[in-house]
């Protein structure tokens, strides 16, 4: 299956799980493609 997940918060919760389930599709066999847009752009700078 091909999945995309549009991540487009920065609520460190929910980007972490938005890639916890894309990760989750990988292991699965699925094509998986993220895309930050909006405040999801600071996911690579956001603190747990």
């Amino acid at each position: 299956m091909k999945l995309g997940i549009i991540i487009s918060s920065n609520e460190p919760e929910t980007v972490w799980n938005a890639f916890r389930f894309g990760s989750f599709s990988l292991k699965q066999g699925d094509m998986v493609k993220v895309f930050l847009v909006s405040k999801g752009v600071e996911s690579e700078t956001l603190d747990t």
